[in-house]
């Protein structure tokens, strides 16, 4: 089954508001809205063929657009490999030039909306930063909530509370993370729990148990690749799931299991880990195209890296170095 090639514009207007466009009965996924877009046309570049759809659909000149995700996604009858743009320069009104009803929708809103499966990593990926923060070194709890405030930034709105080193471990997490949490819901910031520190907050293994432990404490959690063996859902109540990848095979699982996001490493060399085997940029490009799920670029990266990450495909990078002091 040939793969079609379809170039989306998420289109954004001076409020923050999103642009839908609702699909005409009789097309594939009629009735849905969706995401301002079309096939390409033969030899045609991205960006010519979103100048031409904005153009056609909506009466829009394109000024500038960043990239924003590419997806690849099997339907019954068709695959489809979508390269998505955030457009935030335009010149004109968006009208419906095809008769179809448009709506502007805050980001927060866009899960209200019935979309085409192949869109919903779009919605994940315009809901996570481009920068995501892994809590580090401490040598208190005091201290590493201190380190936790100050990493937290207009570029940064996301950590995972994740053990630094064996000492960490041996810390009251329960209480810190409680502190934390606070912080964040006065502060519209967002922390995950690491799937390590689970059975510091609770010692049992079901599911229920465990996002009601989660729910006290945190905005989701992050599982480890062994972790994500045991789990078998996405967590209820609006709470982010991410998963760490090294290989297709495991963004794949993360995908199946629903996952907001995954991390893939390691991209670069480290400092922890100066000779081990990395992806590089080529092969974490290859994997973001074939991933159906935002990725987070992981190991020897920082936010010098962030733009070249979401150029490749991906959604951003994420890091201790370079995020938390």
């Amino acid at each position: 089954m040939p793969t079609i090639a379809v170039v989306v514009g998420v289109v954004v207007n001076a409020a923050g508001e999103i642009l839908l466009a609702k699909r005409a009965a009789h097309q594939h996924q009629g009735g849905l809205w969706e995401f301002p877009g079309g096939k390409l046309e033969s030899n045609e570049s991205a960006l010519a063929g979103l100048w031409r759809e904005l153009y056609e659909e909506l009466g829009i000149s394109l000024l500038k657009a960043e990239p924003l995700i590419q997806i690849y996604h099997q339907y019954p009858d068709k695959a489809v490999l979508l390269d998505v743009f955030s457009v935030t320069q335009y010149d004109g009104t968006p009208q419906g030039n095809e008769g179809q009803p448009l709506v502007w929708v805050k980001p927060a809103e866009l899960c209200q909306y019935p979309l085409p499966a192949a869109n919903r990593p779009i919605v994940q990926a315009l809901t996570l930063p481009k920068n995501l923060c892994i809590s580090g070194e401490a040598a208190t709890p005091a201290h590493w909530l201190e380190g936790f405030k100050s990493c937290l930034t207009a570029d940064v709105n996301l950590v995972i509370a994740r053990p630094f080193n064996a000492m960490q471990f041996t810390w009251p997490w329960r209480d810190v993370l409680s502190e934390a949490f606070s912080y964040c819901q006065s502060h519209n910031r967002r922390l995950l729990l690491h799937s390590s520190l689970l059975p510091q907050l609770t010692d049992s293994t079901q599911t229920d148990s465990v996002l009601a432990a989660i729910l006290t404490c945190a905005h989701g959690i992050h599982l480890s690749a062994a972790a994500a063996a045991d789990w078998s859902q996405l967590p209820a109540n609006g709470l982010l799931l991410g998963m760490s990848c090294h290989n297709a095979r495991e963004l794949a699982q993360a995908a199946a299991l629903n996952c907001n996001y995954a991390l893939l490493s390691p991209v670069l060399p480290t400092q922890t880990h100066p000779g081990a085997n990395t992806l590089g940029w080529s092969e974490f490009a290859e994997l973001c195209r074939g991933a159906q799920l935002p990725v987070f670029a992981l190991g020897g990266v920082n936010s010098a890296h962030t733009n070249l990450s979401c150029q490749l495909g991906g959604q951003g990078v994420a890091g201790i170095r370079g995020f938390w002091d």
